[in-house]
């Protein structure tokens, strides 16, 4: 037998008996139907991370609308200590303002925090800025 190119009647066939031909469009096959079920998968619900309360996010937000005017904006600290009844208690305001001492003091003084605080009968040291209106 003579399996020379000239006289061999199966040119695209190899040793397995599939022809070249049919491999390659299995291949494309593939190919194309993974790229549809990628493309059509549900992706799967991303969990919303449900941001934990924190002391400064809690001032912040004790301490918004001041019932007073100010003219200028004023940076200062404010030191607090949380009571074993988990309750913020303010030591000190410093600075000048009377109204800003008088304003954080009635927000804060003993307001019960919405969740669990560790460092509790520890004294912290917060920066507040206060916005011109």
């Amino acid at each position: 037998m003579n399996f020379s190119k000239k006289n061999h009647k199966l040119k695209n066939v190899n040793i397995l008996g599939v022809s070249k031909t049919i491999k390659v469009l299995a291949l494309i096959f593939a190919f194309g139907i993974s790229s549809v079920a990628s493309a059509t998968t549900i992706p799967k619900k991303e969990k919303v991370k449900k941001e934990e309360p924190t002391i400064e996010k809690t001032i912040g937000n004790l301490l918004k609308n001041p019932t007073f005017k100010l003219d200028y904006n004023i940076n200062t600290t404010v030191e607090i200590i949380v009571n074993n009844d988990n309750e913020i208690v303010v030591l000190d305001v410093e600075g000048y303002n009377k109204d800003l001492e008088t304003f954080v003091k009635n927000r804060l003084n003993y307001k019960k925090l919405s969740f669990n605080f560790k460092d509790k009968n520890k004294t912290f040291k917060l920066p507040l800025k206060m916005l011109a209106n």
